[in-house]
């Protein structure tokens, strides 16, 4: 549908995004915020990045489908035409791939094979299902799964650079008094941020 309306373009829009019909189940919350999120004109295929699932584990095809895994969510996504339609486009193809190999589940499994042969047309920020439209801009809610989640698991498995970029998602959310996180998830972000930062930081030096 995506593609048919970037076709048809009937606005002689630039900027085109995906919204759940279902979108209130989620949250209401969502709905607050999604005039702010609509007012960002993002060039990149940007989603919420819920949990990371390491390259590893999504080239793993079989151990991959064993469950509905949770990656990055499709119920709101946004993106100019050129990079909304080249996503579209590898969504599904992997699509048609994993099916002519007998693995499916949900769009949302799509996501991260695309990602890791793709990264350079993604743009993320970071929540769960009931953020996917209220931390489009800032962390303005529940800043603990993220952390939890996504930043914990990308330190883990080693990728630095990913659990950065969402590390500073996040602080910047909490220096702008956007969000609230308590003591214990404070320490936690700092202590992966600081030493994200050691880490790249040796990288680029050596």
């Amino acid at each position: 549908m995506l593609k048919e309306v970037i076709e048809l373009n009937p606005f002689n829009s630039k900027y085109f995004g995906w919204i759940n019909f279902c979108i209130e189940r989620m949250g209401f919350k969502n709905l607050i915020r999604l005039d702010e999120a609509l007012s960002i004109k993002r060039e990149k295929f940007s989603t919420c990045y819920i949990d990371y699932q390491p390259e590893a584990l999504v080239k793993n095809t079989s151990e991959y489908f064993r469950w509905g895994r949770c990656g990055m969510c499709s119920g709101f996504f946004t993106g100019n035409s050129e990079y909304m339609k080249k996503a579209c486009n590898l969504i599904e193809d992997k699509f048609i791939e994993y099916a002519g190999l007998g693995y499916g589940h949900a769009d949302e499994q799509l996501y991260s094979a695309v990602y890791f042969n793709n990264k350079d047309i993604f743009e993320h920020y970071y929540g769960d299902y009931q953020q996917m439209i209220t931390n489009y801009v800032y962390v303005y809610d529940a800043p603990e799964p993220p952390i939890h989640n996504f930043i914990r698991n990308s330190y883990n498995n080693k990728d630095y650079v990913k659990c950065f970029e969402a590390c500073e998602f996040v602080w910047k959310s909490y220096c702008l008094d956007k969000c609230d996180i308590n003591d214990e998830y404070l320490s936690k972000l700092y202590y992966y941020y600081m030493n994200c930062k050691k880490r790249i930081n040796f990288t680029l030096i050596y």
